[in-house]
Formats: C-alpha cells, sequence, structure tokens
C-alpha cells in the first residue's frame, strides 16, 4: 500500500466520523426544535379552543339577551370553566348594556373577559 493509499483510506475514515457526528448533531437538533414546535402547536391549539368557548359563551350571553330583554346569566352559576380560566358572568340587564353603544358593549365585553 502507498504512502497516497494510506493516506486516502485514513482521510476516508476520519471524514466518515465526521459525518455521522455531524449527522448525529443535526438530527438531535431537528428533534429538539420539532418537540418545541409540537408543544408550541398544541398550546396554539388549546388557545384557540378556550377562545372558541368564550366567544359561544358571549354570543349565548347576547342571544339570551336580545331574546329575553331581560337580565342575561350563564345558567352555570356565576361562573364557568371556560378554557381552562374561570370566566365570572356578570348579570348585566339588557337595557343597561345599550347595545347600540359600540363603547359599552366593548366594556362589558372586556369587563367579562377581564381584560
Amino acid at each position: 500500500m502507498t504512502v497516497y493509499q494510506a493516506f486516502h483510506a485514513q482521510l476516508t475514515s476520519v471524514m466518515e466520523a465526521l459525518s455521522k457526528a455531524a449527522v448525529a448533531e443535526i438530527c438531535a437538533v431537528v428533534e429538539d426544535n420539532y418537540a418545541v414546535l409540537q408543544l408550541e402547536v398544541s398550546r396554539s391549539r388549546s388557545e384557540n379552543e378556550a377562545l372558541r368557548r368564550k366567544l359561544r359563551a358571549v354570543e349565548t350571553i347576547l342571544a339570551r339577551g336580545h331574546r329575553g330583554g331581560g337580565a342575561m346569566q350563564d345558567d352555570s352559576g356565576p361562573e364557568a370553566d371556560v378554557g381552562g380560566g374561570m370566566m365570572d358572568f356578570t348579570v348585566v340587564s339588557l337595557s343597561s348594556l345599550h347595545l347600540e353603544s359600540p363603547e359599552k358593549l366593548q366594556k362589558a365585553l372586556r369587563k367579562l373577559f377581564l381584560l
């Protein structure tokens, strides 16, 4: 075996080892990032579902207020579990809400969602 062939064999061996190590490291980084991304997507989906439930609750409250014209309150009591957090359902009369006033409606919704 010539010096060139020996050098070539050693260089090939070193390059293969470095390549395998680099691929293993890249795979580990990708797996970590994928796990973080999955967690973020899951959290985002949960948050979206909680917001959907809150929106449905507000729509129900407003619909009951439009139909009944009287007090609006959720049947589950003073508080309902919505999306992992407790939501306060304060009794609001339709006449005090003045739905023609967007500012007052917005204020009532902010109070409802504690924004």
